[in-house]
């Protein structure tokens, strides 16, 4: 009889073991809960486990450079994994571009854009990417184009300028690189207002500021950020903002649809990532970067910069980059720039 009672309570653990075990794997799975999973990796998506490479098309220091290592260094602390900015500039941003476009869609590799590399590049040179070879991200900033001049030029408004139409001058308007959406801008504005121009074209924006600071060309356009300083220096005069709307960080500006010119050729930020990379990783990282553009650490850095937050989902991106490419290949075609 004990020796059944003894029996009878081994099978009674055994069993009670049996079904503990059994209830713990139909809950987690053979591992435990938190294995495979590090700070920053998605559960079963097991991403990221390396350092993420962010490609800047331009020199290292300008302002896309140093927003894209402010931004970084916010993602770098939610994954657990480093975001290295890798600055590969040349030919108005497509060399990098196209370096990106063909890089393994493994989810290591993203860049950032401006928008002119993706809407108005592919019509003006032969460039060795598409729309099609990108998924994207996030859109980040707006950024608007300004017309400057020097502030001791005879022209206080965008009226003065209007005047040289009938002076038989041939005004010269500096820009950061042929194609540059400071170059289209200008170049259909003296058109639109009839005065005879020619473009100088520099290697990036500050180089352009110089050469206006010093007399060398009469015109420039460039976004906020590289132009502030100089406008709080009083060695530069602003005349309009090539946007639909006033910018909301220089609201005494008035944009040029204002002053008689309906010319958007405002610049946007974005990030893209090579099309062949699975979804699960785009969705991924377009949470994290949206967090990113959203903490206050770096609407922070947006408002000391004079920069303006534009947030998009990644399919706004791509709709916007479509729409954008057929306008800009119209206005281009108009102006009769050829391909390089």
């Amino acid at each position: 009889m004990r020796k059944t009672f003894f029996i009878s309570i081994a099978l009674i653990i055994a069993l009670s073991t049996l079904l503990a075990a059994c209830g713990t794997n139909s809950q987690t799975g053979s591992e435990p809960s938190n294995a495979g999973k590090t700070a920053g990796q998605d559960g079963d998506l097991n991403y990221p486990k390396k350092p993420i490479t962010f490609v800047v098309p331009w020199a290292a220091g300008g302002g896309s450079d140093i927003m894209s290592r402010a931004l970084a260094d916010i993602v770098s602390k939610d994954i657990g994994q480093p975001v290295v900015i890798s600055n590969r500039d040349g030919a108005n941003g497509t060399i990098a571009t196209a370096e990106v476009a063909k890089s393994k869609g493994d989810g290591y590799t993203i860049v950032l854009e401006a928008s002119g590399v993706m809407t108005a590049q592919p019509t003006l040179r032969k460039v060795n990417y598409s729309i099609d070879d990108f998924k994207a991200i996030a859109g980040i900033t707006y950024e608007p184009i300004i017309l400057a001049v020097h502030a001791n030029s005879p022209w206080q408004t965008l009226e003065d300028l209007l005047k040289e139409k009938d002076s038989g001058k041939t005004l010269k308007f500096g820009h950061s690189g042929s194609g540059s959406f400071p170059h289209l801008a200008q170049a259909e504005f003296f058109k639109q207002a009839g005065i005879q121009a020619s473009d100088v074209p520099f290697k990036g924006s500050n180089p352009a500021t110089t050469a206006l600071v010093g007399g060398h060309v009469d015109t420039i356009a460039g976004h906020p950020f590289d132009l502030l300083p100089q406008v709080e220096a009083g060695t530069i005069r602003m005349l309009g903002i090539f946007s639909p709307e006033r910018f909301e960080e220089l609201p005494d500006v008035p944009t040029m649809k204002e002053q008689g010119f309906d010319i958007d050729m405002s610049v946007w930020k974005m990030i893209l990532i090579p099309s062949e990379t699975p979804d699960e990783i785009v969705a991924f990282l377009e949470e994290k970067f949206t967090d990113a553009i959203r903490s206050e650490q770096f609407q922070s850095f947006l408002k000391s910069n004079n920069l303006a937050m534009q947030l998009l989902t990644g399919e706004e991106v791509m709709d916007k980059i479509k729409s954008e490419f057929e306008m800009n290949k119209e206005i281009i075609e108009r102006l009769g720039i050829t391909q390089q």
